[in-house]
Formats: C-alpha cells, sequence, structure tokens
C-alpha cells in the first residue's frame, strides 16, 4: 500500500508498506518505507491484529503513518 499527501513539505513524498496475512489472519509487514522503530511497528501490529476489519484496514494503516511519521517530524 502507498499513501501520499502526508508529508506536508513534500506531499508527493511516498509512504509505503507491504502487508502480508498469514493462514491463521494474522497481518505482518515485510517492508516499510519510511522506516518505522522495531518497537513502533511492533505495536501498531498488535493493534492492527486484535482490531482490524478488512475495510477499515486502509484507514488505520494511512492514520498510523501519518501518527508516527509528524511525531517524527515534530522532533
Amino acid at each position: 500500500f502507498c499513501f501520499t499527501l502526508i508529508d506536508p513539505q513534500n506531499e508527493s513524498r511516498e509512504f509505503y508498506f507491504v502487508l502480508s496475512i498469514d493462514q491463521e489472519d494474522t497481518y505482518s509487514i515485510s517492508e516499510c518505507e519510511p522506516q518505522i522503530s522495531p518497537s513502533d511497528l511492533a505495536e501498531q501490529l498488535k493493534i492492527l491484529n486484535e482490531q482490524a476489519i478488512y475495510g477499515n484496514l486502509l484507514d488505520l494503516c494511512e492514520r498510523v503513518f501519518v501518527h508516527l511519521y509528524r511525531i517524527d517530524f515534530v522532533k
């Protein structure tokens, strides 16, 4: 999945990740750009696996990028 319009200084910048689901309906991310710290990624995957309904999946993932990027951007 690829998102734009997240970075207010470069709205065409791409934020993306590769999402997989296994036989037990557990999500995992194998690639992510920009990189998200392993602890933040694990926390967000836990939330995703506990709460995700496919219809809300993309919205949830986009919010994760926006939230994590804006926190990092402010630092």
